[in-house]
């Protein structure tokens, strides 16, 4: 499998921002957007408002610097995988947690490194919005592959029908652009309609939450059948 199409100019911008940046904390911050703690704990809420408990098993696509991870890595008992592309920012969050029994994986496609039916809860926050919807589609797949029957799947997004969402995405062109030039990456929007076609497709059920704290619509998929999904 390819890698995904961001790959390279995140690579690039998480090491020009730590070649810049005097303070290795302020670039892991700012690295995954700023406000490390404060966004960290919103999202450990957001967690634990859909039953996150001991012994669950949360698997972290795109942990980045651990901003997720650092959040709970005070729940003893919670087993954990994050992944990402920039090894750099594992090795981060790695160190941040302290947690030797958690697992920190580099990958470099559209792939989770884990077995069919294994996590309780498999996040995506601020990934979907910098991945194409194909590359989207592939990833919820592979969610859906590691997610027990009885376990959620939790996406955050930009909502294309929210109008301070389609700002916040900024112009198609203007962001290609930027991506051709090293710039920056692409924001997508996503809207309702396409994320229930695609959990009708895996057998799953779709929730939505468009006012939360998190400044983002967010997506809990949720499986119908313990039965495999053809696919």
């Amino acid at each position: 499998m390819s890698k995904p199409h961001f790959v390279r100019d995140y690579r690039r911008k998480v090491r020009n921002l730590i070649d810049r940046t005097a303070d290795l904390d302020t670039a892991m911050s700012r690295a995954v957007g700023g406000n490390y703690e404060a966004v960290g704990r919103l999202e450990r809420d957001l967690l634990l408002t859909l039953g996150l408990k001991t012994p669950d098993y949360v698997i972290d696509v795109g942990a980045g610097s651990g901003r997720l991870a650092s959040a709970i890595s005070d729940m003893i008992g919670v087993r954990y995988l994050g992944t990402d592309v920039v090894p750099e920012l594992l090795a981060y969050a790695r160190t941040k947690c302290g947690r030797t029994d958690w697992r920190f994986e580099v990958v470099e496609s559209l792939v989770i490194p884990e077995k069919d039916g294994e996590a309780d809860f498999v996040v995506f926050f601020s990934i979907f919005t910098h991945l194409t919807e194909d590359e989207c589609w592939t990833y919820l797949k592979e969610a859906a592959r590691v997610t027990k029957s009885d376990g959620k799947i939790v996406v955050s997004f930009l909502n294309r029908d929210i109008q301070h969402h389609r700002a916040a995405a900024g112009h198609r062109l203007m962001q290609w652009w930027s991506r051709l030039r090293g710039n920056g990456l692409m924001n997508t929007l996503l809207g309702h309609a396409a994320l229930t076609d695609w959990a009708t497709r895996l057998n799953m059920t779709a929730d939505f939450d468009d006012d939360n704290a998190i400044g983002q619509s967010v997506c809990i998929f949720r499986k119908r059948t313990a039965q495999a999904v053809s696919l």
